[in-house]
């Protein structure tokens, strides 16, 4: 039975009904002052919210995601989806009835992956996707439950990553790598950019007279920007217009999706270094406008972040423990000479000088 609750300013019963296009909780007057009229009232309202509940299997819900929803996201986000919901129909049955899934399946299904071995984050992915799933067939009257209630919180114990290069370990992988490859990394570092927004790059995209260059994003509409050519990133860009050529209109640079993993960890393996990825290149490019006093507001524009977004400072420029300790070290020798400077000996000891040299 749904929820019963009273307002002060009312002698009737409220009742929490859920609503069918939303799959959320929705505050009703029962206008009913009698407690079980009123509950009556609210589960009769509650059934007929679903009075024309269309039974629909787990496969079909997961057709109509996919073709009406995840196709208006990025390339990269529905790929994601769908490998997520291959996983789901492995895991629960394609040819499941949808009524079937509430809260006792989902909670089973993470117990049993828990048992497995699976990390949480992985998991919490998995209750991600088949809520999106579920939430979506809610709205088209082919999932029974209140989406709220099936799914509750779930701790995520993701850890950004914080892995960045120096220069010289950037130059040292390129020196390993097939000139094809290596001007990647340098347009990765020089720009800011991930493996898609590299893939896509041509030839007129890098203006150094105008000392800008052309990031084509396309996960939001930020991603679409300009970054600067600055001293520090021009030779990786002179080291890119040197060793690629390529008609205006047509990317410059060889496919390198499904190898750029293996082939970095290759290279990072001889060179006995912590492996790297993409985004640890673009990582490295946000660390090091960081580590010339560039704003977070200012790196967070140039790698195409959302206005107001956190996540430059969670995940891209994190101060490190070595920096906050010589940050201490500084604050308290600073704090110690002014101690000094203000205590009654340091004055008479000045004093004393003064003296000395007046005779």
């Amino acid at each position: 039975m749904p929820k019963l609750a009273k307002r002060p300013d009312s002698p009737n019963y409220y009742a929490w009904i859920t609503d069918p296009a939303t799959g959320k909780k929705k505050r009703q007057s029962t206008r009913e002052r009698n407690q079980r009229t009123a509950g009556a009232v609210a589960e009769r309202r509650e059934r007929g919210n679903f009075s024309s509940y269309n039974p629909t299997t787990l496969e079909e819900a997961i057709d109509t995601f996919l073709n009406q929803v995840a196709v208006k996201k990025a390339k990269a986000t529905l790929e994601f989806y769908v490998k997520k919901c291959e996983v789901l129909s492995t895991l629960l049955g394609s040819r499941r009835d949808m009524a079937t899934i509430d809260a006792p399946v989902v909670d089973k299904m993470c117990g049993d992956l828990i048992k497995a071995g699976r990390l949480k984050s992985g998991i919490g992915k998995l209750r991600l996707v088949l809520r999106l799933v579920c939430k979506h067939a809610r709205r088209q009257k082919r999932y029974p439950h209140a989406v709220e209630e099936v799914f509750d919180s779930w701790p995520s114990q993701s850890v950004p990553r914080t892995r960045w290069c120096t220069p010289e370990e950037v130059w040292a992988i390129m020196a390993e790598l097939p000139v094809h490859r290596a001007v990647v990394v340098a347009f990765h570092v020089a720009c800011g950019a991930n493996l898609g927004e590299s893939m896509r790059a041509q030839p007129e995209d890098i203006d150094l007279e105008r000392k800008q260059v052309y990031i084509r994003g396309t996960k939001r509409t930020t991603r679409k920007r300009f970054a600067p050519v600055l001293p520090w990133n021009e030779p990786f860009l002179d080291y890119v217009i040197k060793n690629t050529s390529g008609a205006p209109g047509r990317p410059i640079f060889r496919d390198w999706y499904k190898a750029m993993r293996w082939d970095l960890k290759r290279v990072c393996e001889k060179l006995k270094i912590e492996g790297v990825s993409s985004n640890d290149l673009r990582r490295s490019y946000a660390e090091w406008l960081n580590q010339r006093d560039v704003s977070a507001k200012l790196i967070g524009a140039s790698l195409g972040h959302a206005p107001g977004s956190k996540v430059t400072e969670q995940t891209y420029i994190r101060e490190r423990a070595q920096e906050v300790r010589r940050l201490i070290d500084n604050q308290l020798r600073l704090s110690d000479v002014l101690v000094q400077a203000s205590s009654p000996v340091a004055v008479q000891s000045d004093e004393g000088g003064q003296n000395d040299r007046q005779k």
